[in-house]
């Protein structure tokens, strides 16, 4: 086991206001109602693009002083109305006219969510509407007050799944398509905002239809594993089996588009997504995560970086606390699958990580997770702008370099200290030269 020390800053005290245990109950007789403006986040690409009349959220209202979740109002039903959340159950703001901090979640539960750590089952039937859309876990969060309607910016937490057929005689008949023992159950934890399947649930889970010929589906975060058979697609009377050659991962917020061609779906065949990364080439990544908790140097390996055919602005590192990170031996890190730091750089001024890296390295206090306090920001419901003129991004310069202001990056480990927030890049030294890939512009 590697030796701790103690790191210089908890992020959690710097970021965080403290607790008020002997906050006082407010009563919602007077003072102004809370109506909410709604949109999707920018990063987010899993699940369509608007709510629907009816739609129903909980909404969770804590008093900006304290660190407990919904120490104000719990569990308030709103309903999408013209454009706006508004509720039947006479919300208003305390009568000090205090800001009040507003944690929403998609769909709504009569019996509430165990915040901040809950279960979420996603419908195992999925072909009626409904049952697809109530399977799509969303969050937001704001700080608002009296003087205005508050904007939540939700975002998709599972993973969206579009499957489209095609074949040189397509079958006559129904069509159905199933995802065989694939995890049905998300674990989500608000705190860190993390979302993963349960991994000791399975079911069959059938498919949404996406138009002709197209299946989409929503799925906790998962792996899928090589030589799975992953989809069973039934037309008719024929039967199709997807049996995968290599492993599939589906992260949140994202959507994944897969292309099937059923004259080859029996050979086991993977697909080609319209989706994908293109390998890039190998960057020269300078770390400087680690140095946190760990006596060790900050130092220079390649890694290989990919980059999105969707959207160019994202780059990914592909395994950089695997093999390749200098300190690790075979036993400290997970190899059954790969494991990404994903970057948005569509403002060279104002990079980002998008999302947290769990990177499967373990040192014995858990799992290293990394990212960016800018995304962590931004999961809080502050705005791009917001944390840009903060300072708290990156920049990718003309020489091909992204690089973070010290202290602007974040580290835990899920084990230690309930898997606290921490500053990292705490010298400034995180580099990722991609002056050596064929970037395209």
């Amino acid at each position: 086991m590697k030796r701790l020390f103690l790191p210089l800053a908890l992020l959690s005290l710097i970021f965080s206001t403290s607790c008020n245990n002997d906050v006082e109950k407010t009563s919602f007789e007077d003072g102004s109602s809370v109506m909410f403006n709604a949109k999707f986040g920018k990063t987010t690409r899993a699940t369509d693009f608007d709510f629907e009349s009816e739609d129903r959220i909980s909404v969770y209202a804590s008093y900006t002083t304290s660190t407990e979740i919904g120490d104000f109002a719990r569990n308030v039903e709103y309903e999408f109305t013209n454009g706006l959340f508004e509720t039947n159950e006479n919300l208003k703001y305390p009568d000090s006219g205090a800001d009040l901090q507003f944690l929403a979640i998609y769909p709504y539960t009569a019996s509430g969510y165990s915040t901040p750590d809950f279960n979420f089952a996603i419908s195992t039937d999925q072909r009626n509407h409904s049952d697809y859309t109530q399977s799509d876990l969303m969050t937001a969060s704001a700080v608002g007050n009296k003087s205005e309607t508050v904007d939540l910016t939700f975002n998709h937490r599972l993973a969206k799944i579009v499957i489209n057929i095609a074949a040189g005689n397509m079958p006559a008949g129904e069509q159905m398509l199933t995802l065989k023992n694939v995890k049905h159950i998300a674990n989500a934890d608000l705190t860190n905002n993390t979302f993963y399947a349960d991994n000791s649930m399975t079911a069959d889970v059938i498919a949404s239809t996406n138009g002709s010929n197209s299946f989409k589906v929503i799925l906790p975060p998962q792996s899928i594993a090589e030589g799975s058979i992953f989809a069973e697609i039934t037309i008719g009377s024929n039967v199709y089996m997807w049996t995968l050659n290599k492993d599939l991962i589906f992260n949140s917020g994202v959507e994944y588009t897969f292309n099937l061609n059923l004259d080859q779906m029996n050979e086991g065949d993977v697909p080609s997504t319209d989706k994908e990364w293109q390998p890039i080439g190998k960057v020269q990544y300078t770390e400087d995560m680690v140095t946190t908790f760990f006596s060790v140097n900050s130092v220079t390996y390649e890694v290989e970086a990919e980059q999105s055919t969707a959207n160019p602005s994202m780059i990914r590192l592909v395994n950089p606390y695997g093999a390749a990170y200098t300190y690790n031996d075979s036993v400290d890190y997970d190899a059954t699958t790969d494991h990404y730091m994903v970057f948005n750089c569509e403002d060279p001024d104002a990079v980002f990580m998008d999302g947290f890296h769990y990177s499967g390295m373990d040192w014995g206090y858990g799992e290293f997770i990394f990212g960016s306090i800018a995304y962590y920001y931004m999961e809080q419901g502050h705005s791009f702008e917001d944390v840009k003129s903060a300072g708290y991004c990156g920049t990718l310069d003309e020489n091909l370099c992204i690089t973070f202001p010290a202290k602007t990056m974040i580290i835990s480990m899920s084990d230690y200290n309930n898997g606290e927030l921490y500053f990292s890049n705490t010298n400034g030294y995180f580099k990722i030269d991609l002056s050596t890939t064929t970037i395209a512009e």
